[in-house]
């Protein structure tokens, strides 16, 4: 039974054991409906009844609240229908991936193969000046003067990550030339004292 049709058939048995009085015994106004739980035409408690149908405490209250204002028929999800007017459009997502993908090629140093254990795309490093807000407020400042839509920092960011993930920022510690590479590898390699004074004189002499 799948989940659907498990809720129907637990709507019919709560629609059918729903009996309700609009006074209580003294004659009173009811202000709390009463509701029982009935297996096989006998009353057991809500527990009991929960630990029969295999269903949790919060799904059957909604079921009850849905049977009390709507009756046995089908739940419809609250977000089904039109989408909102501020719900991300594939539009946005695609101008945020070709800004991206622009600054790359404009800006970008291109790696001449993938890391091992990626999707065979080259890394793309941008300047390590370069941040993601300045970026963002970049793409804002341009869709701006365009009047067109533009996203948010949080939206851009998670685009970015998850559309366009070879495209990084280079930290300032890589961004460095293949001379600085060459002595910091040396001197990370020096082990006796002799070789570390070596590599540092020979760092100097460079500088």
């Amino acid at each position: 039974m799948s989940r659907d049709e498990k809720g129907q058939f637990l709507m019919g048995i709560l629609s059918n054991d729903f009996v309700c009085t609009e006074t209580t015994k003294r004659g009173n106004k009811r202000r709390r409906k009463k509701r029982s739980f009935a297996i096989h035409g006998k009353n057991v408690c809500k527990s009991t009844f929960m630990l029969c149908y295999d269903t949790k405490r919060t799904v059957l209250s909604n079921m009850l609240k849905h049977v009390t204002l709507h009756g046995a028929v089908p739940r419809v999800h609250g977000n089904k229908g039109p989408q909102p007017m501020h719900a991300m459009q594939l539009e946005d997502v695609q101008r945020v991936v070709h800004f991206l993908k622009n600054t790359a090629e404009t800006i970008g140093i291109f790696y001449s193969a993938a890391p091992r254990g990626n999707d065979h795309i080259p890394v793309v490093f941008l300047p390590s000046h370069k941040t993601k807000l300045g970026i963002h407020n970049d793409y804002k400042q341009l869709w701006i003067n365009e009047g067109v839509k533009y996203l948010h920092l949080t939206a851009f960011q998670t685009i970015w990550s998850r559309c366009v993930p070879h495209i990084k920022i280079v930290k300032p510690l890589d961004d460095v030339c293949a001379m600085c590479e060459s002595l910091r590898t040396v001197i990370s390699n020096a082990i006796t004292e002799i070789q570390k004074l070596d590599s540092a004189a020979h760092d100097q002499s460079c500088k």
